[in-house]
Parts: C-alpha cells; sequence; structure tokens
C-alpha cells in the first residue's frame, strides 16, 4: 500500500516552471484531489526587484503571508533546499509548526516550496515579474493542495483564494506603496 502521509506531494525536483504534467504520480486517484489557485496583482508604483526582497526573505514572511517563521532563527540563503519552521499567526508555534522546503528557485523572478500538513500536502508558487517600459510589477501566487480527499480539498481551496488576495493586498501596505 502506498504512504499517504507524502506520495501526493512528492515531486520531481526542479524549477518552478513545472506545470501540472510533471507530476508523477500521474493519474493517481489522490491527483484527482489537487486543484490548483493562481491570484495575480499588479502594483505600477512598486519595483521588481523591491518586491522580491520581501517575498524572498523567510525572515519577512509574516509580514505579508499569514505564516511566520518560528524556531532556529539563524539567516539562511534562500535556494533549493532552503528548510525553515512556520506557524501560523495565530497559533502556538510549538503545537502548529510546519517545515517549508524550498524545491524550485530562479533568483529574483521565482520560487516553489512545498509544506507537508495533516490534511495534505500544499505548494506554493511566487512570482514577481517587472512590467513592461517600467510601468510595475506582478506579483502571482499559486497554491497546489493534494488534499486527502475532494471535500477536504474544496474546504482548502475556499480558504487559500482569501488568503492569496489578502496576502497580495498586504504587499504595498508592507513596502509602503
Amino acid at each position: 500500500m502506498p504512504r499517504r502521509s507524502g506520495d501526493a506531494c512528492h515531486r520531481r525536483q526542479g524549477g518552478p516552471e513545472e506545470g501540472p504534467g510533471d507530476h508523477p504520480e500521474g493519474s493517481r486517484r489522490v491527483s484527482a484531489a489537487r486543484r490548483r489557485i493562481v491570484e495575480t496583482l499588479e502594483y505600477p508604483e512598486l519595483d521588481a526587484a523591491v518586491v522580491w526582497s520581501l517575498v524572498a526573505d523567510p525572515d519577512r514572511l509574516a509580514e505579508w503571508f499569514p505564516l511566520r517563521p518560528v524556531g532556529d532563527r539563524r539567516t539562511v540563503e534562500p535556494g533549493v533546499g532552503t528548510t525553515f519552521r512556520v506557524a501560523r499567526w495565530w497559533r502556538v508555534p510549538a503545537l502548529g509548526s510546519r517545515v517549508v522546503e524550498v524545491v524550485g528557485w530562479r533568483a529574483g523572478e521565482a520560487y516553489r516550496c512545498r509544506v507537508d500538513g495533516m490534511l495534505g500536502c500544499v505548494e506554493f508558487r511566487v512570482r514577481v515579474a517587472p512590467r513592461p517600459a517600467g510601468a510595475g510589477t506582478s506579483v502571482t501566487l499559486e497554491v497546489r493542495s493534494a488534499a486527502r480527499t475532494p471535500l477536504v480539498g474544496a474546504v482548502l481551496r475556499g480558504a487559500w483564494r482569501r488568503r492569496l488576495r489578502a496576502a497580495l493586498r498586504r504587499i504595498p501596505r508592507v513596502l509602503g506603496g
């Protein structure tokens, strides 16, 4: 019997550009609960390098996203293989923390990370792109979830969509834009 705790989540190592067809489990039953949520927001007044410095720094995660780093606070150079622990803002860190692993990285452009939780695996992708002719920056947040069941997946998708929109609206406030 296959392991249910991680087999739905473990993907081939690679860059953030991997698509849904790259999933090694292919058409397994668990992949039926996998869904993708994508939210994009453009910031005409913000520079891409400034936005990247915010969204790519694990120590600044709590400033714009509803998770906060916990535990060992040593500075780690971000990149593939980097791991750190996070907890939701309102949870006691010892009770509700999860390990985040960076599994894809293109410096200054995009990264992909994975969190394996009790209800399934969640994969986050963050892309920062400058707009043409210096017209600001576009930020895309994407969540792919491999929930244990379709019902759990549906509940999680609704919650994640709201969180992604709130996180995108928070970025210009954090950067003073």
